[in-house]
């Protein structure tokens, strides 16, 4: 039953979302154990009674779906390695008994609350009661869980021990599989991959040695799936796959494995056809184990947890072999369990948070502070709670907040009215250990009747453009609407404009529940070309300060007030009889443009008209023309506000495209052209009139 542990130079070592947060709660709740460790479990520390605990006692710990760690968008199947020998007088005493329905049912609820779905049971064949009671409680809980839970059977060394020679050790293995078939793999509940159980394997050659897998896998019942150990259970005779497991360095014990882990992702991925187990850990510290120092090992054996780096360190590393393109089929945390190794997940794992204190600052802002000793850091926090309470016990959930904030304005929470008790809980990455501040530690005089509530605030619309205006002249205003939307008064600190952008408005310094005020916008441009800005509220409400962009474009006086980029449709030739007699119209929609001092507006055709060959002639009366520049005179009508302009285009001699003219549209009234049409309707070559155009 010892676990054979080797050093890095050789071998390999045995050892959201998401957050399930109520929004009532209790503090006894959010400090008291929310394991299935047993309450009288004391804990253990390594290297002294005062040194730093390698298994937690009973704590309050994170519940943060175990997927969160992995990276982004995984799939991975994720399992627990599981042991079931406690209670037993050879093993020590973590204050239960493993083959009880009742301890294995906590468990099972402990591991889904953490997105773990399957344990995978460390076996020693039918002869090893106390396990093999365990695996049959095991059969049964993940049976009542409805599929959402499964379990496998691992076959330990151990259970091989008593053989004397080759023959013996694989009929041994052969009635040992045989017999977890009949009673454990035919279970709805048991892991399968393709209908096909799948059975694990812990160094097994340490006694099977020279056995023949090809025959003892031919022998046994139910077309099983053989997986072995560390990356030569890849190739290793029978292997369908292979299982990561602890990579320990004697000589460095902050050495996590990585070089191990990365030699075995490469090995997987270098047998793309064989079933993948990652493996992630909390460290590894046999000190409590019976065998510690056996087979000439130290005793300790060391991989330090180093305050829940090493466990995120062997997430980290996963990601760097896969990723949502290449999955990781399948994930073993190493282990739920194995408390005289130092494994335990069971009990999570502490994160050396020293202190975590709140205080308010001018009456409405809460602030704290978290502080780590023996080099934890921030990375094991997920996120942090705000709790509100009337009587100090009873909690309500009131907001969440990232890694990383230190404050919030309690004017922008549903905090109740009169005296509050206020807590903040930084809660810890999976299996890491929750903290929260002392209990009635911090009290809140919310004296805010009878406006207590959440303010809130929207401007609509959320962007203004001016479109084109004249260089130092002033646009007619833009409104936009500032609405109180919460529950709380709305207090505005300030308006503003950046720009060539201008505002007045009627808002005041604050607007009740449900208000709204106007806030007049104008735009002055300094210079020609684009012009940005942007109206900035500040104000009281989340979000602030709320912005609505600003832009408009400066053009010089007396040029287009509108660069038009194209045709506003498609041009089809209406092949309506012959040479002068096609209809074929172009039409463009040119916006407030405004009049030259000689009463025509300019306006420029961008694109092409889709007749890049075509032959033009724009008549003229009285106006002359030169190169680049066309003047047009009106062919039908004008209504008396100049907002639909028609005109006509003859053919003749000469070559060239209208595309990037300038036209000049003589005018014989002072008003603006306002909301122009312009439609040119051409008499095409004769080789062109039955041709449609775009």
């Amino acid at each position: 039953m010892t676990r054979s542990v080797l050093a890095l130079a050789g071998c390999c070592v045995l050892a959201f979302a998401n957050q399930v947060h109520s929004q009532n709660t209790t503090y006894t709740a959010e400090t008291s154990n929310n394991t299935s460790t047993a309450a009288t479990f004391p804990g253990w520390r390594y290297p002294t009674p005062s040194g730093p605990y390698f298994n937690l006692p009973p704590s309050n710990i994170s519940h943060v779906a175990t997927r969160t760690l992995m990276y982004s968008g995984s799939t991975t199947n994720i399992y627990a390695h599981f042991m079931g020998w406690f209670g037993e007088a050879n093993h020590q005493n973590v204050g239960y008994t493993s083959s009880s329905p009742t301890q294995v049912a906590s468990q099972v609820t402990d591991a889904l609350g953490r997105g773990i779905s399957g344990f995978i049971l460390d076996w020693y064949g039918p002869s090893e009661t106390m396990v093999n009671d365990t695996a049959f409680a095991l059969k049964a809980e993940a049976q009542n869980r409805n599929g959402s839970f499964v379990f496998a059977i691992v076959e330990d060394k151990g259970a091989l021990k008593s053989c004397t020679d080759k023959t013996s050790c694989e009929t041994n293995a052969i009635n040992d599989l045989n017999y977890a078939y009949t009673n454990f793999e035919t279970s709805t509940a048991y892991l399968k991959i393709g209908g096909r159980p799948v059975v694990f394997f812990f160094d097994p050659d340490t006694y099977c040695i020279s056995c023949d897998w090809t025959h003892i896998k031919s022998s046994v019942s139910g077309n099983p799936l053989f997986v072995f150990n560390n990356e030569g259970g890849f190739t290793h005779t029978a292997s369908d796959g292979a299982y990561s497991w602890v990579f320990v360095n004697n000589s460095n014990p902050n050495d996590w494995g990585q070089s191990g882990l990365d030699s075995f992702y490469n090995k997987a991925l270098a047998n793309p056809t064989k079933h993948a187990y990652g493996s992630t850990k909390k460290g590894f510290n046999d000190f409590k184990a019976s065998w510690c120092g056996a087979n000439g090992q130290p005793c300790p054996r060391l991989m330090n947890q180093n305050c829940g780096t090493t466990w995120l360190n062997t997430y980290s590393d996963i990601g760097n072999h896969y990723s949502s393109s290449n999955q990781l089929e399948n994930l073993q945390l190493v282990t739920w369990n194995d408390y005289e190794e130092g494994t335990a997940l069971e009990t999570g794992i502490d994160n050396c948070v020293s202190s975590l204190s709140a205080s308010i600052t001018n009456t409405t802002t809460l602030n704290w502070t978290i502080a780590f000793s023996s080099g934890g850091t921030e990375n094991t926090v997920d996120h942090y709670v705000l709790y509100d309470s009337a009587d100090g016990d009873n909690l309500t959930q009131v907001d969440v907040f990232p890694r990383g904030a230190r404050s919030v304005n309690l004017t922008t929470e549903p905090i109740g009215s009169g005296t509050r008790y206020l807590y903040i809980q930084a809660v810890g990455v999976p299996s890491i250990t929750n903290r929260i501040t002392a209990y009635k530690s911090l009290t809140y005089n919310n004296n805010c009747a009878p406006n207590c509530g959440i303010p809130g605030a929207s401007l609509s619309p959320t962007s203004l453009d001016f479109g084109n205006q004249t260089v130092n002249t002033t646009s007619t205003a833009k409104v936009v609407t500032l609405s109180s939307t919460g529950t709380a008064p709305l207090t505005i600190s300030s308006i503003a404009t950046s720009g060539n952008y201008a505002q007045t408005n009627n808002c005041g310094s604050s607007l009740a529940a449900g208000a709204n005020c106007a806030i007049n916008v104008t735009f002055t441009p300094t210079a020609t070309g684009t012009r940005t800005g942007t109206l900035t509220v500040t104000d009281n409400a989340s979000g602030s300060p709320h912005t609505a962009s600003l832009t408009g474009v400066g053009v010089a006086s007396g040029t287009d007030l509108d660069d038009v980029s194209g045709w506003t449709s498609c041009v089809t030739s209406a092949c309506a009889g012959g040479n002068g007699g096609a209809t074929t119209t172009l039409t463009q929609h040119v916006t407030s443009p405004a009049m030259d001092a000689d009463g025509s507006a300019k306006f420029f055709l961008g694109g092409t008209l889709g007749y890049s060959n075509a032959r033009w002639t724009l008549p003229v009366s009285g106006i002359s023309s030169s190169a680049n520049q066309y003047s047009l005179d009106f062919w039908a009508y004008m209504d008396s506000l100049l907002t639909s302009v028609i005109f006509t285009a003859r053919e003749s001699g000469g070559s060239g495209s209208v595309a990037g003219r300038l036209l000049r549209l003589a005018a014989s009234s002072s008003p603006p052209i306002v909301g122009t049409t312009l439609s040119l309707m051409p008499n095409e070559p004769a080789a062109d009139k039955c041709t449609t155009r775009t």
